[in-house]
């Protein structure tokens, strides 16, 4: 009796052992990450998501992020955003999902465009492209800041 039960403790222990594994699954998507902020003043993704978008003619997803102010804005009726207001557009290259037949996740991201709002009205649009991210000049500055602020957020009770 004595006998079985050390056996099995020594099975439970090196079922323990060899279940735990300190290597990472490949379920996390690195690649759609923010990996280099360089030149950003912070992490889009780490602000709160207003709304996706997907975009099949040309292969990509966006996401529009906001601070708290702009998280404030999506529960009034104001048409403007308020002063202090930053609003990132992150646009991904889409990919095929490894895990599901069919689907499309996002890829490296394509560009990050920044508007933020002073406190007297201003606003300033930047765009940030390449691998690492960097601010380079847009030529469409105005139409961009238009369509980026016009964009409709999904509503949440």
């Amino acid at each position: 009796m004595k006998r079985k039960s050390i056996i099995g403790m020594i099975l439970f222990g090196l079922a323990l052992a060899l279940g735990c594994s300190s290597e990472r699954s490949d379920s996390l998507n690195d690649e759609a990450s923010v990996g280099s902020v360089q030149g950003l003043p912070e992490n889009p993704l780490l602000l709160t998501a207003l709304t996706t978008s997907i975009r099949p003619d040309n292969g990509t997803t966006s996401t529009l992020y906001g601070n708290e102010l702009a998280v404030r804005h999506t529960h009034t009726q104001e048409n403007s955003y308020p002063a202090g207001t930053i609003l990132y557009n992150v646009t991904w290259k889409q990919k095929a999902d490894p895990h599901w037949f069919g689907a499309r996740v996002p890829g490296k991201v394509f560009s990050v465009e920044r508007v933020s709002i002073g406190l007297s009205g201003e606003m300033v649009y930047e765009l940030y492209k390449g691998s690492p991210l960097r601010l380079v000049p847009a030529s469409d500055q105005i139409q961009r800041l238009s369509q980026v602020l016009s964009i409709q957020q999904a509503i949440s009770p």
